[in-house]
């Protein structure tokens, strides 16, 4: 699963992409808060400099997403995927500073 992050000021830019991708796809951006646990992080559409931030998302049809979370510091940050046959995949973790 592709999943990548970059500080821009106080927001973090993701992107990602679950495949295979045909029609929109549950994801969910986590931080790790402690060794072994994780916890959902809110975002936007990476377009909206500010609004409503949701700890769920839906891709495109595609599969892709790109999203912005406000968030100051160093965190470490995954993808969590509901599969279609209910299953679920989280990407590699990453470390964004």
């Amino acid at each position: 699963m592709p999943f990548w992050a970059y500080r821009d000021g106080t927001d973090i830019v993701i992107f990602g992409q679950v495949r295979p991708g045909t029609g929109g796809h549950a994801v969910r951006i986590e931080r790790q808060t402690a060794p072994g646990r994780w916890a959902p992080v809110a975002t936007r559409p990476a377009t909206a400099t500010a609004g409503a931030e949701t700890p769920e998302l839906t891709t495109d049809a595609e599969g892709f997403f790109l999203r912005r979370a406000t968030t100051a510091g160093q965190v470490r940050l995954r993808a969590r995927w509901l599969r279609p046959k209910r299953t679920i995949s989280t990407s590699t973790d990453l470390v964004v500073r």
